[in-house]
């Protein structure tokens, strides 16, 4: 997975592209870092670029969801492409994301 943070003020954007597995978990933990240091309480994850997500990469999102409230930080899931929604929806996600 690659990504690409930009920081607006009180929000951040986390642009992903490629899959998002397993191996992608010290990336994961990079974004968390990258966004503890900052002042933002709305991350948005922009999934326009990811092709790609498999049941880990569903727990990732819901790490990096617990680690974020943990900071007063909201997540929020936007522009995903249609095999990424529909596995949103068949696992239920809505129940734990603002996927807009």
């Amino acid at each position: 997975m690659d990504y690409e943070l930009k920081d607006n003020g009180g929000e951040i954007i986390v642009s992903l592209a490629g899959s998002l597995s397993f191996i992608d978990n010290e990336s994961v933990r990079a974004i968390i870092g990258d966004v503890r240091g900052r002042q933002a309480k709305t991350v948005t994850f922009d999934l326009a670029g990811l092709e790609k997500l498999d049941s880990v990469g569903l727990g990732l999102l819901l790490i990096v969801k617990e680690e974020f409230e943990s900071l007063g930080i909201s997540l929020r899931l936007s522009d995903p492409r249609a095999a990424v929604k529909r596995l949103f929806e068949i696992a239920d996600m809505g129940r734990h994301f603002v996927i807009v």
